[in-house]
């Protein structure tokens, strides 16, 4: 065969299998949800329903921006951009917000997570093995550009200051919402 007949072959077949590696990885649908997964967003769903209009849930930063809109408003989003004129303690601190959730999620001690969120009176904290390997909490102590959420696990499990109150398995892994005591 000739160079000019073997060309385009391979290039087509070059062409199929990166589309059928796109296709397998599911690009659309992380195009779609930025890296949030279906059940993330059920989660987020549930505390919509299960929630009192006064509850807020901690997540990192992308969750709490989808939280935010799934659930009205009901998670902690601020402090990555300061605004001006605005008489909310999480606010007015850019980046304190950030450097506390990274306490919370890091600390091994139940305590110290429990005051952070009460701090800033949230009732739930949200995790998920999908934040823990992609989440960002962007916070001074973590670059933004490493992606993932270091997560002491085991304080969210010690019932004296929290509450499993909603689970999933997912492809990705676990997804849970605990209640802050």
């Amino acid at each position: 065969m000739s160079n000019r007949k073997t060309t385009p072959i391979l290039a087509l077949a070059l062409l199929t299998g990166l589309s059928l590696n796109l296709w397998d990885y599911g690009l659309p649908g992380k195009f779609q949800n930025s890296g949030i997964t279906r059940g993330e967003y059920d989660a987020a769903v549930w505390f919509r329903h299960n929630s009192q209009p006064s509850d807020r849930i901690i997540a990192d930063y992308y969750r709490a921006q989808m939280i935010g809109g799934v659930a009205g408003g009901k998670a902690l989003l601020g402090g990555v951009f300061p605004l001006r004129n605005v008489d909310h303690p999480y606010i007015r601190a850019p980046g304190r917000v950030q450097n506390d959730l990274f306490i919370l999620y890091n600390t091994s001690n139940p305590l110290i997570a429990r005051n952070i969120a009460k701090r800033y009176n949230a009732t739930h904290v949200f995790y998920s093995d999908n934040m823990r390997g992609y989440g960002n909490l962007l916070s001074y102590y973590k670059t933004a550009s490493d992606y993932g959420v270091d997560v002491e696990l085991e304080k969210f499990e010690d019932e004296g200051y929290f509450e499993v109150v909603h689970e999933g398995d997912t492809p990705y892994g676990v997804v849970r919402i605990y209640r802050v005591k």
